[in-house]
């Protein structure tokens, strides 16, 4: 009995081995084996790219294309996983199947649905010329009462003859009451102005000193709020003057710098192939963008050639890129970080004030 709960121990522990095994395999895959990373691009009529990613010898492969549409495709140990581009595609082609059937094959109506078009052609010419008689007979009768209403205004009041001498009196009259008319309107139209301009004026004058009082208070406002700002300024100068004269505070300053180049040089390309022609219709920021650029010429100098282009605007050219991330160099660089007790101090005070 007791030989055998030794062996049912003895499998158990084996399988725990194996367990634990196969977890600190997988762990340390995943911390050491980096992920693969290649892609390439063009512009020329239209951008054209594509990347993609792989893991521990091809087992996991992930892409992305995009030619005019995005295409995604996933495979594991060979076999695609997915494909968004298939989507798309049974979609156009269902479009297209509906559109031909509805259409029919020959890509013209049916002779039921050609008797009903015509029926209804057939109807709206009826309503159309219904409606053109209509129009004109209504037209006609509205002639015919014009006319009517003309002759009877002529018989009721008939229309007397007045000499020439009448007719120029009654025009001189006209004429010097449209005057008086014109004169008396434009006397009240200026005084009507200089009371608005008067009352403008006054109330101004009357408002002076208020306007007076509130620019001083605007000015003792601003002078306050500059005062507060430079009080802040001085703060944080003191703030900045003391964590710099701390020893530990230089220390963790210098293990946030040599941590962070770590890595920038992990997440900098292994290869990097390219060229690329640009140019701008304004030369002076031609200029400041190439001046700009020679700064950085060490990093891609070898790898990438610039062409410049002066007074046409263009951008194309190509690239290719090969690289690859680690996780366990990252996580590293964050355990060397943590382990600094006085950025772990810091860190807490900064939470602990809510971030000011």
């Amino acid at each position: 009995m007791l030989h055998i709960l030794l062996l049912l121990l003895k499998i158990i522990g084996f399988v725990l081995l194996l367990v634990l095994g196969i977890i600190l395999t997988i762990v340390l895959l995943i911390l050491f084996v980096p992920l693969r990373y290649r892609g390439n691009g063009s512009l020329y009529e239209r951008p054209v790219w594509h990347i993609k990613f792989t893991w521990l010898l091809h087992l996991i492969v992930f892409q992305i294309e995009y030619d005019g549409t995005l295409k995604t495709t996933a495979k594991i140990l060979g076999i695609r996983l997915f494909r968004d581009s298939d989507t798309s595609e049974n979609a156009e082609d269902f479009e297209d199947e509906s559109s031909d059937y509805l259409q029919g094959e020959s890509g013209f109506l049916t002779d039921g649905e050609d008797m009903i078009l015509s029926a209804q052609e057939i109807k709206e010419e009826d309503r159309d010329l219904s409606e053109k008689l209509t129009e004109r007979a209504d037209g006609g009768r509205c002639e015919y009462a014009a006319e009517q209403t003309e002759d009877s205004k002529r018989d009721a009041f008939p229309v007397r003859d007045i000499s020439p001498e009448e007719r120029n009196k009654k025009t001189a009259s006209g004429r010097k009451k449209q005057k008086i008319s014109f004169i008396g309107r434009t006397a009240a139209r200026i005084k009507s102005r200089i009371k608005k301009v008067f009352h403008r004026l006054r109330q101004r004058i009357y408002s002076l000193p208020a306007n007076i009082r509130s620019f001083i208070l605007r000015i003792k406002g601003a002078l306050e709020n500059m005062e507060k700002t430079a009080e802040k300024v001085k703060g944080y100068y003191r703030k900045a003057a003391l964590f710099w004269e701390d020893e530990e505070n230089r220390k963790t300053l210098a293990l946030i710098k040599k941590e962070f180049s770590r890595l920038l040089l992990h997440l900098k390309p292994v290869r990097l192939e390219g060229n690329i022609t640009f140019g701008l219709e304004d030369p002076c920021l031609m200029g400041q963008i190439l001046s700009a650029a020679a700064l950085f010429y060490p990093l891609y100098g070898k790898q990438l050639e610039i062409c410049p282009v002066f007074d046409e605007k263009i951008l194309e050219g190509e690239i290719r890129i090969w690289g690859r991330l680690r996780l366990g160099t990252i996580l590293f660089i964050c355990i060397r970080l943590l382990l600094d007790r006085n950025l772990r101090n810091l860190f807490r005070k900064y939470m602990n004030r809510g971030g000011d």
